[in-house]
């Protein structure tokens, strides 16, 4: 449930995944694909959105080790609308 996901569920799942794709970082979790799609959908197409997407997630990484009782959609969000 990407609505009520947590930062500090995404950081469990984070350090899972890189554990097991030592070679990969956060931007290859498929999270990041499916909470770009709901962002899609609750606020429109954005051509920009390609080009904000590694700075949107290297920021919402950073949000979420920051502050783990965050919303991980809400920071994801915040992140991506951030120029």
């Amino acid at each position: 449930n990407l609505a009520g996901k947590t930062c500090a569920d995404f950081n469990l799942d984070r350090a899972f995944f890189e554990s097991t794709h030592p070679q990969s970082t956060a931007a290859g979790m498929q999270v990041f694909d499916l909470a770009l799609g709901t962002y899609v959908v609750a606020n429109g197409p954005d051509p920009a959105l390609a080009q904000r997407m590694p700075k949107a997630v290297d920021a919402t990484v950073a949000a979420c080790s920051a502050t783990p009782s965050a919303n991980f959609m809400q920071s994801f969000s915040a992140a991506l609308k951030t120029p």
